[in-house]
C-alpha cells in the first residue's frame, strides 16, 4: 500500500528576527497542514537551521546574519527547499536566489514584506504539491 505525499505532515522552520512574524507565518502554514517550528534569535537560528525541516521560510533581513542563514542552510541540509521573504529591492532578492541556487539551495517561492496572506497560501500550497526530495 502507497501513502500518497499529500497525507503526510510536512514540517516548517520560519527564520525571523522579528518573533510577531515568525508567529504569523507559522500560524498560516499550520492551518495549511504543516508542523511549523520557529526561530528569531541567534541561539534558535544556529539550533534548528538544517534539522530536517521539508521547508525553510527564511527572512533575507536578519541583521548581523544576513547570508549566513543560507550558507549554514546548504552546510547542514543540501538541497533544502526554501521560500525567501524580504521587504528589501527586487534586485537583493534576485540575488538571494543566485546564491540560494550556488549554494545548492532550491527557491520555492518568495514573498515581498509586508506580505499578502493570500500569495502565503498560494506558495503553502504549491509547496504541500510539491514531492518533497
Amino acid at each position: 500500500m502507497s501513502i500518497d505525499h499529500l497525507d503526510v505532515l510536512q514540517t516548517m522552520l520560519v527564520v525571523d528576527d522579528e518573533p510577531a512574524i515568525c508567529e504569523l507565518i507559522a500560524a498560516v502554514a499550520e492551518g495549511a497542514g504543516f508542523r511549523t517550528e520557529m526561530a528569531s534569535v541567534c541561539s534558535d537560528i544556529d539550533r534548528l537551521v538544517g534539522g530536517g525541516h521539508d521547508i525553510t521560510v527564511l527572512d533575507l533581513d536578519l541583521g548581523p546574519r544576513d547570508g549566513d542563514v543560507l550558507r549554514l542552510l546548504a552546510v547542514r541540509a543540501p538541497g533544502s527547499r526554501i521560500v525567501l521573504v524580504s521587504g528589501a529591492s527586487a534586485e537583493v532578492v534576485s540575488d538571494a536566489h543566485r546564491r540560494a541556487a550556488s549554494y545548492g539551495l532550491r527557491v520555492v517561492g518568495s514573498l515581498r514584506k509586508p506580505f499578502d496572506l493570500s500569495a502565503f497560501r498560494v506558495v503553502l500550497s504549491r509547496c504541500r504539491n510539491a514531492v518533497p526530495a
